[in-house]
């Protein structure tokens, strides 16, 4: 596993997908977040994915769980948030 600093290491996160209702491909996903999966002890905020900055602090998924952004989250591995990584680079390079 990468060590991602800080003394976390790739596996310590689960990834999600989050879609419009009645979507389920990764394709659709309006963005990825990853929460960390470690000591309840801790608290680590959601990241989402930005192209710019990388992995940065976020909410969102607290929001979408509550209803406050609307879709759904779908759990993904870490290989298909790669994945999205480089669809999101093709959305931006045809825009």
């Amino acid at each position: 596993m990468r060590n991602l600093g800080d003394g976390y290491t790739e596996g310590d996160y689960q990834y999600f997908a989050w879609l419009r209702e009645g979507r389920v491909d990764l394709a659709d996903a309006m963005e990825v977040f990853r929460t960390w999966r470690g000591s309840p002890d801790v608290y680590r905020p959601d990241e989402r994915y930005t192209p710019d900055s990388g992995w940065v602090d976020t909410l969102w998924l607290y929001e979408v769980r509550t209803d406050r952004k609307r879709g759904w989250l779908k759990w993904i591995t870490n290989e298909e948030a790669e994945q999205f990584k480089e669809i999101l680079a093709a959305r931006r390079g045809q825009g």
